[in-house]
């Protein structure tokens, strides 16, 4: 009997055992599992936040370069194609007020001019139309809005923070100043374009020569872009150095000077000189970086009388230091901008 009862006790026993290691079991393997799955967790959350520190790190070390600094700074693994970059900028320069406001004035520009080549036309015929389109192709009054148009381009894209969001970005100054630089670029072109396709259509309507109509008037036309591309940089001259009304006046300023102040006092002072008037007015102009002089000049040296037929074109050729004057202060005014720009606080 008391055998019996033992044997159950025992059995009992071993059934608790059982239970028991069994319960351990299952904790330790679940506790196990547990640290094990924390341990990924945390692993790889500390990853992320090391990869995110290191990216974050990165963009603001290269922000900080872009804003403050001349240094470049390399992306791993990150490719940036400027295409379509510069595409942004020509969108936002074709569709600014400033452009609307450039091509408004060549348009009206080109239909005041208008009477000038009936003028001529009554006068001398053919002949006078042919002088009467080299004349007004200087564009005169062009420089009053290619000035400022560069004059706040870049001056613009600082204040309003446009720049700084942009070189937030794995972006540089280069990219964002030849952007901006192209786009106006190619709006003055297409201003110039319209200016010069009306006059040259108008001029053809007239009656002139179609051939020579076009010889000169893509000659001039030309030239008439290259004055208009040094009136630009002398904008951006400006717009690196001075902000806001300072610039917009400052750039009104100098067209009224460039162009009408400075050639009408060059043009006074070669009167008095003993030597022909062209080769005078040639002579005095070259230390004057004046688009509308030089080109003046170079009118001069194919249309030297309203009554009398154009001359070659190649006639322009004989002038060389005006003709590197619509291009050497060009390279100069941008040479400048681009280092100012570049060593530019843009905080």
């Amino acid at each position: 009997m008391k055998l019996k009862v033992t044997l159950r006790k025992l059995r009992h026993e071993k059934k608790r055992v059982a239970i028991v290691f069994l319960a351990f079991l299952f904790v330790s393997l679940g506790f196990n599992f547990t640290l094990s799955a924390v341990g990924s967790i945390s692993k790889a959350v500390e990853d992320f936040a090391k990869r995110g520190n290191v990216e974050l790190a990165g963009m603001e070390a290269f922000r900080r370069r872009e804003l403050r600094a001349s240094e470049s700074f390399s992306a791993p693994r990150f490719s940036f194609s400027p295409r379509g970059l510069y595409g942004v900028f020509l969108g936002l320069s074709l569709q600014s007020k400033r452009f609307m406001a450039f091509v408004a004035l060549t348009v009206l520009m080109a239909f005041l001019n208008k009477a000038t080549l009936d003028k001529y036309h009554s006068l001398y015929g053919p002949t006078g139309v042919l002088n009467a389109l080299i004349s007004t192709l200087g564009g005169v009054f062009l420089p009053f809005v290619v000035i400022p148009l560069g004059a706040v381009s870049i001056g613009s894209a600082i204040e309003n923070g446009t720049v700084r969001v942009l070189l937030s970005k794995p972006l540089r100054r280069r990219d964002f100043f030849l952007g901006t630089l192209l786009s106006d670029l190619l709006a003055v072109l297409i201003g110039a374009s319209l200016y010069v396709a009306f006059i040259v259509a108008y001029a053809m309507r007239l009656g002139s020569p179609s051939d020579r109509t076009l010889e000169l008037g893509l000659a001039f036309g030309f030239l008439l872009f290259l004055s208009l591309v040094q009136y630009l940089a002398l904008g951006y001259l400006l717009s690196v150095f001075m902000r806001g009304r300072k610039a917009l006046f400052s750039s009104l300023v100098l067209a009224f000077l460039l162009g009408f102040a400075v050639p009408i006092s060059i043009t006074a002072a070669s009167t008095s000189v003993g030597d022909s008037f062209h080769d005078a007015l040639a002579k005095n102009s070259l230390p004057v970086p004046s688009p509308n002089l030089h080109y003046t000049v170079l009118a001069m040296a194919v249309s030297p009388s309203r009554g009398l037929p154009p001359k070659s074109v190649s006639e322009v050729l004989s002038y060389p230091g005006n003709l590197a004057m619509l291009v050497v202060p060009t390279l100069v005014y941008l040479t400048i901008s681009w280092l100012a720009f570049r060593k530019a606080d843009l905080r």
